[in-house]
């Protein structure tokens, strides 16, 4: 249930943030390379999600076999995403395809008559309690019960991770893509060299308290990023407390004691909407592929 309603709510794929934008395929890990195939689209979220939730057929025993038929086929292609993808989760995969092929085995050869020798067939029900009919009344109640609380907290729970990592989500000051454009350091301006491992090249902030930092040279790395919008005062690390400002040309500008050294650095901002992930929208209808 709760895999299901966080790709129906959409928290477990959320749409690729700003470091998977910035990054390439080939820096990317096969995981995320996952992530950001199911990320991108809410309607396959919704399609995974919802037969996901089918599972609940498994509850009844009217409906064990066909819940078993759609969760097999649901769980055998999460079971290649994690194994094929680097994801760890592959015990749990595993063990949920071996469980659905051990609910269908009473009735595997209605399943093979019925589909492959197009013969009639009738299933196998599973047994009903052989309790009386007052205590099974209870013990039906008991069951709605708890799947209805369990409902409940699923729900407040994902709906509470949504407002955090959710598409949804509140945006941390500052959120956005920022290039570099003049890096001072000490007095002296740096030039853009690919070789420098000391000049800044791009600023992402994506998460509340965090966000990486780009070196000319392509290797980045993730600091602590805390703003008091306030004071306009920017805590990158631990201790270097810098000032910011912006500006009507959509720049950030930081100045102040970064590592013991003086820095003034100009960024321009990225316009998110030249990413094609971005700004590429749902066509019913494409004459030609766009494939690049």
């Amino acid at each position: 249930m709760q895999y299901g309603m966080s790709k129906i709510i959409k928290t477990q794929f959320p749409f690729p943030g700003l470091d998977t934008l910035t990054n390439t395929y080939g820096n990317s890990s096969p995981m995320n390379l996952a992530w950001t195939f199911f990320g991108f689209s809410k309607g396959y979220n919704f399609l995974i999600g919802f037969f996901e939730l089918l599972g609940m057929l498994l509850i009844y025993r009217r409906t064990v076999t066909l819940g078993a038929l759609i969760s097999l086929g649901t769980t055998i292609n999460i079971m290649a995403i994690n194994y094929f993808y680097d994801v760890p989760v592959k015990i749990l995969s595993t063990a949920l395809v071996v469980l659905c092929i051990f609910l269908l085995l009473p009735n595997i050869k209605q399943i093979w008559n019925f589909f492959v020798m197009n013969t009639y067939s009738k299933l196998t029900v599973f047994n009903s309690s052989t309790l009386k009919r007052a205590p099974l009344k209870g013990i039906i109640g008991i069951k709605i019960a708890f799947i209805s609380i369990v409902f409940f907290i699923t729900i407040k729970d994902i709906k509470s991770r949504e407002r955090i990592i959710g598409d949804t989500a509140i945006k941390t000051p500052l959120y956005g893509i920022y290039e570099v454009e003049t890096f001072v350091m000490n007095s002296d301006t740096l030039s853009p060299l690919l070789t420098d491992n000391i000049r800044w090249r791009q600023l992402v902030v994506n998460w509340p308290g965090n966000a990486r930092i780009r070196l000319m040279d392509n290797t980045s790395y993730y600091t602590n990023f805390k703003v008091d919008t306030l004071k306009e005062r920017i805590t990158i690390g631990h201790e270097n407390s810098l000032n910011y400002k912006t500006n009507y040309k959509n720049q950030l500008i930081i100045s102040g004691e970064f590592n013991q050294d003086s820095i003034l650095v100009t960024f321009n901002s990225v316009d998110l909407r030249k990413f094609k992930l971005i700004n590429r929208d749902f066509r019913w209808i494409s004459e030609v592929p766009f494939n690049e």
